[in-house]
């Protein structure tokens, strides 16, 4: 995610050199990926979501749609954020216990004297409500999204030249809102991570989604004429190595690898420091496998961070730790040197038992599926349709 922020600002920054009337959006989930975040490394998410929501502003962002896992953050800090960067966030349909919009239900942007408005929406099928209510329980609700839309289309009706929908939700609920109601121009679609090519059309309005990660930036084109009658055109541009790293942001980024690595080290970072790893344990009885898996990029995996000053990074330990979080496993508040890289438990799960007594054989075979959990598609677009050849590199 931080990664393609980098490549973002210079494509962004190299477009707007041509072309001026530049909206720039984000249908949610932006801050933070997890529905749940562990009190140990709460710390480290807040100063990303901060990092990011600092990036977004240099970019020039325009408006943020709510995404459940934004509110993960807390409500009092995405607020917080959102005053101290005079970042917009917008939803027109989260309310709190007593049906107050909690965000700014949209915004209006002036460019060239064409006026845009930007609503934002929160889904309420039970992919989006379900996480929605585990993050916020009873202090916050999601009005209907059809009767709100169609609620701030008519509001906006005479004070705009565009509408923009970012929503937060199933594509299929995309094709309700542009069937159902007239007068929205662009929806821009979130959470479901599509990736669309091609628009979609319904009721000549256009839906748009760029995937997730941040590996491609969506950039659609729109002339509107007189009689309502548009010109459209739309690519995704991948946020891959073509495109330089904006110095500015790489800055901003190292500062906040700085930061974060003195949240959990007070002392100096050790490189290829000399440690006992549990997996040595395995090699009295498995020694042909523990050789093998020495010579594997698992063994090396927790090194990999500490190049590039990672190794505090909750979202890259979780899959360059042996179980990272899990009970026994390595967590953030303890560092435990024993538990670094991808070690035999990472994929065979919880071994106390059987180090102990020897005779205590689970059953269970790890298989593509263990694997997926961190070769996903957004880091090894082409990992499962590889596996056998994957295997072949680390089988024993």
């Amino acid at each position: 995610m931080l990664g393609g922020l980098y490549k973002k600002t210079t494509y962004l920054n190299e477009y707007r050199k041509t072309e001026k009337n530049l909206v720039v959006v984000d249908s949610g989930d932006l801050l933070n990926e997890h529905t749940q975040i562990k009190e140990s490394f709460i710390a480290t998410a807040k100063l990303k979501g901060e990092l990011i929501t600092k990036i977004q502003k240099n970019i020039g962002i325009d408006a943020i749609n709510v995404g459940e896992l934004e509110l993960a953050l807390g409500l009092d800090y995405i607020k917080d954020i959102e005053k101290k960067y005079d970042v917009p966030f917008v939803s027109a349909n989260i309310v709190n216990d007593k049906k107050e919009l909690v965000f700014k239900p949209y915004v209006i942007k002036n460019i060239d004297n064409i006026k845009v408005g930007i609503i934002g929406i929160m889904g309420t099928t039970p992919d989006v409500v379900k996480p929605f209510e585990e993050i916020v329980g009873s202090t916050l609700s999601v009005l209907d999204p059809i009767e709100t839309v169609t609620a701030k289309v008519a509001e906006l009706r005479d004070k705009v030249d565009f509408v923009i929908v970012l929503t937060h939700q199933h594509m299929g609920r995309n094709w309700i809102i542009a069937r159902k109601i007239n007068g929205v121009d662009v929806i821009v679609g979130g959470h479901h991570k599509q990736k669309l090519e091609t628009p979609y059309e319904a009721n000549n309005t256009y839906i748009v989604q760029a995937g997730e990660k941040g590996q491609h930036q969506g950039m659609l084109v729109i002339e509107k004429a007189a009689d309502g009658t548009k010109t459209v055109t739309n690519k995704l541009v991948s946020m891959s190595d073509k495109i330089a790293d904006d110095p500015k942001v790489k800055g901003m980024i190292d500062e906040y690898n700085m930061e974060v690595n003195k949240l959990y080290t007070s002392g100096p970072i050790v490189k290829d420091e000399a440690v006992t790893l549990r997996s040595a344990s395995c090699n009295d009885c498995h020694s042909d496998a523990y050789e093998i898996w020495q010579k594997t990029d698992h063994a090396k995996a927790f090194q990999t961070l500490i190049n590039k000053d990672r190794q505090f990074n909750p979202d890259c330990l979780v899959c360059h730790t042996t179980r990272f979080e899990e009970a026994g496993g390595f967590t953030m508040k303890a560092q435990e040197k024993e538990l670094r890289n991808v070690q035999c438990e990472s994929c065979h799960g919880d071994k106390t038992e059987h180090l102990n007594d020897p005779s205590v054989v689970s059953q269970a075979k790890p298989g593509v599926e263990t694997c997926l959990r961190c070769h996903t598609e957004h880091r090894c677009p082409d990992f499962e349709k590889e596996y056998q050849k994957e295997w072949e590199q680390i089988k024993h």
